[in-house]
């Protein structure tokens, strides 16, 4: 595919056991995540640790993923909401 694949073909590839696509999806979202932990944070190994948590959340409700109803924030509102 030329260009930037799309959140749900990305997703799609996950679901399917594809590893390249899991990176891909972690290098795309990784710093967004990063950033809104760190802001609650304010300690780095803190972000660093609760961004992984937030990226093993979302493998293991990757089977949940609905394109049609996920805005490309969705990373960041699952990181809002996630207890720290």
């Amino acid at each position: 595919m030329s260009g930037k694949e799309n959140d749900k073909d990305l997703v799609d590839r996950c679901r399917q056991g594809n590893d390249e696509a899991w990176r891909e999806l972690v290098d795309r979202f990784s710093q967004k995540v990063y950033s809104v932990t760190y802001h609650f944070t304010l300690k780095r190994e803190d972000a660093e640790e609760l961004s992984q948590e937030i990226f093993l959340k979302i493998f293991e409700n990757l089977h949940r993923y609905d394109a049609s109803a996920r805005s490309p924030s969705a990373s960041s509102r699952t990181t809002r909401w996630r207890p720290c």
